[in-house]
């Protein structure tokens, strides 16, 4: 019974990614009727086609934007870590201040309730 459900179930997945391929072909091939679309995929086509045999002819190149990119990719993720550290830092500078103020506007609020209720307490003349 176990291989009978096996057997069913890959047949089922099989039929799946091949409805999945055709639907893609039919949908590709759709899409190709449209002029703008036609010409649009035969200009990256033909850049791609460029490009590929630019980097065939001349591996030194591809080479060096490689180690480019690597470069900037590098160069800003050590940027980001330093902004991430200098953020954490101030956060640790607000968490260290955070408990200097409040304490200072509670002193504040003390002293100025207590004047208010020593006003209070005069008498008017």
């Amino acid at each position: 019974m176990t291989d009978l459900r096996n057997s069913y179930n890959e047949r089922k997945k099989s039929k799946l990614w091949k409805g999945i391929l055709f639907g893609a072909l039919a949908g590709a091939a759709v899409t190709m009727l449209d002029k703008h679309t036609r010409e649009t995929m035969m200009e990256s086509c033909k850049n791609g086609y460029r490009t590929t045999k630019d980097f065939v002819q001349n591996p030194d190149r591809l080479l060096e934007d490689l180690k480019e990119t690597s470069n900037k990719i590098r160069s800003s993720i050590e940027s980001i870590s330093d902004d991430v550290s200098f953020i954490s830092g101030k956060v640790e500078e607000f968490k260290e201040v955070t408990p200097q103020v409040v304490n200072a506007v509670k002193e504040t609020k003390d002293a100025i309730v207590e004047n208010h209720s020593e006003s209070n307490k005069e008498p008017v003349s």
